[in-house]
C-alpha cells in the first residue's frame, strides 16, 4: 500500500506538470522516483551527468530543453509555519537547498492543505517580473 504523504506529493507534482503543459503547450512530466537525486546534499552527483541526464534527474518535473536552466522542487504538506517567514523558516530553507542543482535557477512550488499553492523564486528572477499591485508576495531571505 502506498504511503499517503508520497501519494499526496506525487499528486501535486502531476498537478504542476499538467498546469505547465497547459501554459507552454509542451509536455511536462513528473520525474519518476523523484527524491533529490542531484539536489541538496547530493549536488556532487550532477558533475558526472551529461546535460540530458541532468534534465531527467534534477528537480521533481522533467522540463523541456528551453527551460533546462531551471530546477523545480514541489512540496505538498499538511501545515507550514508562515509566521517564521519574517525571520527564518528552516523547512523552506531545506526546500530551497534541495532545488539548487549546479547552476540551475531554483524554483520551489509548495502547496499547504487549506492554504493553497505558493512559489518561491530567487530575488534576481523576481526583480525581472512585473508584479501586479494586487498580487500578494513576500521577499524572503535565506540565511546560509
Amino acid at each position: 500500500m502506498a504511503n499517503a504523504s508520497k501519494t499526496k506529493g506525487k499528486s501535486w507534482e502531476r498537478e504542476v506538470a499538467k498546469h505547465l503543459t497547459s501554459i507552454y503547450g509542451v509536455n511536462f512530466q513528473r520525474v519518476p522516483n523523484s527524491g533529490a537525486f542531484v539536489g541538496g546534499f547530493n549536488a556532487h552527483r550532477a558533475t558526472n551527468l551529461t546535460p540530458e541526464q541532468l534534465l531527467l534527474a534534477s528537480g521533481d518535473i522533467i522540463l523541456p530543453r528551453f527551460l533546462s536552466h531551471i530546477s523545480l522542487e514541489c512540496k505538498f504538506y499538511k501545515d507550514f509555519s508562515f509566521e517564521t517567514l519574517l525571520t527564518q523558516n528552516t523547512q523552506l530553507n531545506s526546500w530551497i537547498d534541495q532545488a539548487r542543482v549546479g547552476d540551475k535557477i531554483p524554483f520551489v512550488l509548495f502547496k499547504i492543505n487549506r492554504r493553497g499553492g505558493f512559489v518561491v523564486i530567487p530575488a534576481l528572477v523576481a526583480l525581472s517580473l512585473r508584479i501586479d499591485e494586487n498580487t500578494n508576495y513576500l521577499a524572503y531571505t535565506k540565511i546560509s
